[in-house]
């Protein structure tokens, strides 16, 4: 888990803070931006997580040669990037929930969690999709990075998600300062 981003002062409902901390958050986002880059420069498949389609739009803009998939897209079209994606020629892979389940993207090597959420099965079900297996690589670790929020709501959220992977013994969690 990152390490905090400053608090959002002003601003009461869920729906606000969390467009200003998180989908329009300058700061997180080109924190997002740059592990993604990193990372594909290094030669990693990667998997970005987004909950809301404007927060992709503003990431697919950020991140190189990447491609923002959501529920507009077909399921040809959809099918078509997931072939690239087992091939390890996709650049990083933007998406919103159609990714959460039943979808298979092997061999995903790195999870960039760039939406907040609450719900800790989840959150282990999305870390899930970096550590199964595939025969065309030889993975011997996964990287996943997670946002630690302070700001209301988003704040418990962080927490919850942090909990349930330290019940994980064979993960390796670390905090990094901004």
């Amino acid at each position: 888990m990152s390490n905090p981003l400053p608090r959002q002062g002003g601003i009461s409902s869920y729906q606000e803070i969390y467009k200003d901390a998180i989908v329009e958050n300058k700061v997180r986002n080109e924190m997002i931006a740059n592990v993604a880059n990193t990372m594909s420069a290094n030669g990693r498949n990667i998997l970005i997580l987004v909950k809301h389609i404007e927060h992709g739009n503003i990431l697919e803009k950020m991140i190189d040669k990447s491609t923002f998939l959501h529920g507009s897209h077909s399921k040809k079209e959809r099918e078509s990037h997931l072939e690239l994606m087992k091939k390890c020629k996709a650049g990083p892979t933007i998406s919103s929930s159609i990714f959460d389940e039943g979808v298979d993207v092997r061999p995903l090597n790195t999870l960039i969690l760039a939406g907040s959420g609450k719900s800790s099965t989840r959150a282990l079900q999305r870390v899930g999709r970096v550590l199964r297996k595939c025969e065309l690589t030889n993975k011997k670790s996964a990287l996943v990075v997670d946002f630690r929020d302070y700001c209301k709501h988003l704040k418990s959220h962080s927490d919850k998600r942090e909990k349930i992977y330290r019940t994980e013994p064979l993960f390796i969690i670390k905090d990094y300062a901004l």
